[in-house]
């Protein structure tokens, strides 16, 4: 039968050799699902929809910042699950696989919400107070010379945006677990029957569990974290043109170093010229004496 009993259900476990290798497949399918999203593999290109497209640069930083919190969710995701397995207050069927999904289905629809209105409240306060170096999607150091803005990319301001973004997937994992803590009867009772189809085989429930539902949802949730986090460009400007002048500008600097090198190393090459010669003149003087 494909239903059972939930007493004849198999025991379904988040930390075991068949869920490391599930992980895994988790970890290669969602990151299939963000690149595909963004790039033209499949018909859903977003990047290439983009007017004007977002430079490869910019993208990759944008892109690395959904990796980076993907992977704290997951993990947050799993502590939290054997977590909630430990503390719960009703007596049910040990079952960690039933809170994973609930975990994920929660990050997936509430939390996106909860995640864009915390962006949301960070940009206003950005925005009050001029901390540029916070403004998502935005990496470049704005400097005006002669009038005109000369634009350098600054790692610093990527990591700083990151750490914001990460905190913002913290706070909506601690308010999803209070949630799934104080509604945890109902939650565990929904749960438990949306994955009752697979509870007859543990590892299938696992592959469901962790693979399967995580992809479709994470098709739509990486999209919309993906629109969160660019840069909103203003009107008549270019995000292209930016990047473009930066590499320009580094490409400038990069040359007057040289440059600077170069000159550094001829005038100490002079220097030890002349004190061979100043040297050598000595050596002559003393012979003559």
């Amino acid at each position: 039968m494909l239903l059972r009993n939930l007493n004849d259900e198999e025991e379904c476990q988040l930390f075991d050799t068949f869920s490391y290798i599930i992980q895994g497949l988790l970890a290669i399918g969602s990151f299939s699902i963000l690149i595909c999203n963004n790039i033209n593999i499949i018909k859903i290109d977003k990047r290439q929809k983009e007017k004007p497209p977002r430079p490869w640069k910019i993208w990759f930083f944008d892109i690395s910042k959904q990796i980076c919190s993907a992977l704290t969710q997951h993990m947050l995701n799993l502590f939290l699950s054997v977590l909630m397995e430990t503390i719960k207050t009703k007596e049910t069927k040990k079952d960690e696989c039933v809170w994973y999904f609930l975990n994920f289905f929660l990050d997936t629809s509430i939390g996106i919400l909860i995640c864009y209105l915390f962006m949301k409240i960070a940009n206003i306060i950005i925005e009050k107070y001029d901390i540029s170096f916070l403004k998502s999607g935005f990496y470049f150091e704005v400097k005006y010379k002669k009038g005109k803005p000369r634009y350098k990319l600054k790692m610093m301001m990527y990591f700083s945006q990151l750490i914001l973004w990460e905190l913002i997937i913290i706070l909506n994992k601690i308010l999803m677990f209070g949630l799934n803590y104080f509604c945890q009867t109902i939650f565990f009772e929904i749960g438990t029957y949306i994955l009752s189809p697979f509870a007859w085989n543990k590892k299938l429930k696992l592959i469901m569990v962790m693979v399967i539902f995580p992809v479709i949802f994470n098709s739509v949730q990486f999209w919309v974290f993906d629109e969160i986090l660019k840069f909103k460009l203003e009107p008549n400007s270019n995000l292209m043109e930016i990047a473009i002048e930066s590499d320009k500008q580094q490409e400038i600097e990069n040359n007057n170093e040289s440059t600077l090198e170069l000159n550094i190393d001829n005038e100490e090459e002079k220097e030890r010229e002349k004190e061979k010669v100043i040297e050598k003149n000595s050596v002559i003087e003393n012979e003559e004496h």
